[in-house]
């Protein structure tokens, strides 16, 4: 990696050899989690979109860390990625009555460090407690 300034300061140089570690942990994450490895591309038309989803994501990665940093929650990407890993959605089914079918959506709770992240990024813990459906069916 080329840098156009002829003197830094030991900790200029340290700040941006973390930065470009953690750029590239980031993507390297992201190339797995987006499916976007390797390029069998062979048209522009098809690679620059492939490309683009890369940056993108790393956009919205670097947007939540952000956000996580000013509230001193300091996680890699990775690990991040690992504590929300294990909250649940779970969508269970069961026959009723001959024309009905019961829905049940349910959510696990959080885990401490999932709330923390969450209240950091102003989301609700869990978007719902428990929602029930009947639907008739033909």
């Amino acid at each position: 990696m080329r840098y156009s300034k002829k003197e830094l300061q030991e900790k200029e140089i340290w700040d941006i050899y973390n930065l470009t570690r953690e750029v590239e942990a980031c993507f390297r994450i992201l190339k797995t989690d987006l499916n976007i490895r390797p390029i069998h591309h062979q048209k522009d038309a098809y690679i620059e979109p492939h490309i683009w989803l890369g940056i993108v994501g790393y956009q919205i990665v670097n947007y939540i860390r952000i956000k996580l940093k000013k509230q001193n929650i300091n996680f890699s990407w990775n690990t991040i990625v690992e504590k929300m890993r294990n909250q649940q959605i779970s969508l269970v089914s069961v026959n009723a009555k001959e024309s009905e079918k019961i829905y049940t959506k349910l959510v696990t709770r959080p885990t401490n460090d999932q709330k923390r992240i969450y209240d950091a990024l102003g989301f609700k813990n869990r978007p719902f407690i428990r929602k029930t459906k009947v639907v008739s069916q033909m």
